[in-house]
């Protein structure tokens, strides 16, 4: 069941590095294929660890398709606001 889940979950997030790519393809942007591999594997684990509390392909799925980008914005939001030195705005 556990192997079901994580390919849900990594499922999910090829969808999403489609989209990605198409945009990138759009705008000319080059593809970072590392990128693409690291947030699969990504999935795959966030989609196994959903099955512990929700055993549910369709929630595996949904998790690996937004937990990349959550985490991603969660990241960029800490290291913004650690290069902002205290009182001054951007």
């Amino acid at each position: 069941m556990w192997v079901i889940l994580a390919v849900a979950g990594g499922l999910g997030q090829l969808v999403r590095s489609i989209q990605g790519v198409y945009k990138a393809v759009e705008r000319g942007e080059p593809i970072k294929i590392s990128k693409i591999f690291w947030t699969f594997c990504f999935a795959l684990f966030t989609g196994a660890g959903v099955g512990f509390f929700y055993p549910d392909a369709r929630a595996a799925f949904l998790a690996g398709y937004a937990a990349t980008d959550f985490v991603e914005g969660l990241v960029k939001g800490v290291s913004i606001g650690k290069s902002q030195e205290p009182g001054k705005t951007q």
